[in-house]
């Protein structure tokens, strides 16, 4: 996958982010974005992730049913490869039951425009991954 993502796929993702200039409330966050982002990726036990590359900060992926990002790494591999360990060895239940919350909070949670959730996941990784 390029440093620049060319595809003109976009899907709704979402984290929770450091916001340490928040005054007087929570400094971490849940955020939403709609991104351009990858084709889906199998990750095992029926689980599809998308791809996507903030500003060169890394490869996150974003499960592809809620749009939570549920890891990332300096390169696409890597990325996937330490997703695909956590559902290997996880419980379909527990997994199953974190995808519905992750739907619900995603549908209830403030949207920010792509380019600033883009620079705040930049921010946030930047020091451990890099496109490139």
């Amino acid at each position: 996958m390029p440093k620049k993502q060319s595809q003109n796929t976009a899907m709704w993702v979402w984290t929770k982010m450091y916001l340490p200039l928040t005054m007087g409330g929570e400094i971490w966050q849940n955020r939403k974005a709609e991104v351009p982002v990858s084709e889906k990726h199998d990750l095992g036990k029926g689980y599809f992730g998308v791809l996507f590359c903030p500003e060169e900060a890394g490869y996150f992926v974003a499960e592809s049913t809620s749009g939570a990002i549920i890891g990332g790494g300096a390169t696409v591999e890597a990325a996937l490869a330490e997703v695909r360990e956590d559902i290997r060895v996880g419980s379909e239940e527990t997994m199953a039951r974190q995808i519905k919350t992750a739907i619900i909070e995603r549908d209830n949670m403030e949207s920010i425009s792509t380019e600033e959730f883009i620079r705040k996941m930049a921010l946030n990784a930047r020091g451990r991954w890099s496109c490139g």
